[in-house]
């Protein structure tokens, strides 16, 4: 491999909210952890490089972005997805939430019914709510080898009942599926039927584990009139802390509704630095992005391997995607904020709680990994998680 994901970083003394910032979830600090969805891995050198000589130029006035920031973005799609885009269905902004609800405040109004799949990352309720919207939430299935799908039959019953718009999580957060093609064919199929403006969140699109495709929702230009898609190499390349994310917007009268919003929010789009690196990222990162995600996988197996050897009855997800494990801690009977609490005082680890994800999730003892570090970081991480586990089964 050209680039070694297994090098360690210090991250503390960084002002890393996972790594120096654990009293607000929970309590105390020194914990290894596997919370907050960022890598660990350092981030591509053309990235470092583009913003380094920028940074030699002493006047940082207001900037547009140029049209390379663009072309980056629409060689990227064609090349990794199929699709091609143009210039002016990129709405730049500084989050992918902040796209999310860009489009609930353009294209919905306070009361309006909007659907979620659950469990699902948690700013996915809280953007709906805090908008004055209706949360309607739609249970994935799962399976006896915890796999998850689509419930259509729930999904076309609450487009029934009055929904204006979806939110779709593409690769899912945190179940790791990459809906299939004909998952999505299905689901746009119900959303044309009954009118549904559908927000897909694609922001983990470029972590795909070997064997799987990403089949975004721009491949189906049937639902383009109410179709916005939120991507951002935030994840893909461990620049969450720079701010940048692109909605993109096919439909003109789409695009008009919301580029009025963002005039009406007096929102700010991305700096002079996060612009750089997302054009250096899309630029130069295609050999980065596929010798990471073979690590990942690596990662991934790893985990699935120790697990099926030291704690046979702790069920884990295998993610096609993302670089996020859902765990099921359900066997000792315990809400996922028990298992969180015990996992801090017993192994001082930090793992994400399942309550915020769904009522569900919660109350049956979930709890998600984040398998972004160097395989020695996870090796002691999950040490410290069957010592905990041994605790609980005695």
């Amino acid at each position: 491999m050209k680039y070694d994901f297994g090098q360690y970083v210090e991250r503390r003394g960084s002002d890393s909210s996972k790594w120096d910032h654990q009293t607000g979830p929970f309590g105390t600090e020194g914990l290894l952890p596997f919370w907050v969805a960022d890598s660990d891995f350092a981030v591509l050198p053309e990235i470092t490089q583009a913003m380094a000589k920028r940074i030699e130029h002493p006047v940082f006035g207001y900037t547009a972005a140029p049209d390379g920031y663009y072309e980056a973005i629409g060689n990227w799609t064609k090349k990794r997805y199929g699709y091609e885009i143009q210039k002016d269905w990129v709405i730049p902004g500084t989050g992918v939430m902040g796209s999310v609800a860009l489009a609930i405040q353009s294209l919905t109004k306070p009361g309006d019914s909007i659907v979620i799949q659950t469990p699902v990352y948690p700013p996915f309720h809280s953007v709906v709510t805090t908008n004055e919207r209706i949360l309607i939430k739609s249970e994935l299935k799962r399976d006896k080898n915890n796999y998850y799908t689509m419930d259509f039959e729930d999904l076309e019953q609450k487009f029934k009942a009055g929904a204006k718009m979806m939110l779709l999580c593409n690769p899912h957060n945190p179940v790791g599926r990459v809906w299939t093609h004909e998952e999505m064919e299905q689901l746009i199929e119900l959303c044309n039927r009954y009118h549904i403006y559908l927000v897909s969140d694609e922001i983990h699109c470029d972590i795909i584990m070997p064997g799987h495709k990403l089949t975004s929702a721009m491949l189906f230009p049937s639902i383009y009139e109410r179709l916005v898609v939120c991507t951002a190499p935030s994840k893909t390349f461990n620049i969450a802390g720079l701010g940048v994310s692109n909605a993109l917007v096919p439909d003109e009268a789409t695009r008009k509704k919301m580029n009025d919003q963002v005039a009406k929010n007096k929102a700010s789009g991305p700096n002079i630095l996060s612009k750089l690196a997302c054009e250096a990222a899309y630029s130069h990162g295609a050999q980065w992005v596929d010798e990471m995600n073979e690590y990942l996988a690596e990662n991934m197996n790893y985990v699935y391997e120790f697990c099926k050897e030291k704690m046979p009855d702790i069920p884990v997800t295998r993610p096609e995607g993302t670089y996020l494990i859902w765990m099921d801690f359900g066997v000792f009977g315990k809400t996922s904020e028990e298992i969180i609490h015990f996992l801090v005082e017993n192994a001082k680890i930090g793992l994400g709680d399942g309550t915020p994800y769904s009522d569900t999730a919660g109350q049956k003892g979930f709890i998600r990994l984040n398998v972004g570090c160097p395989l020695c970081t996870l090796k002691e991480g999950m040490q410290r998680i069957e010592q905990a586990y041994q605790m609980l089964k005695n």
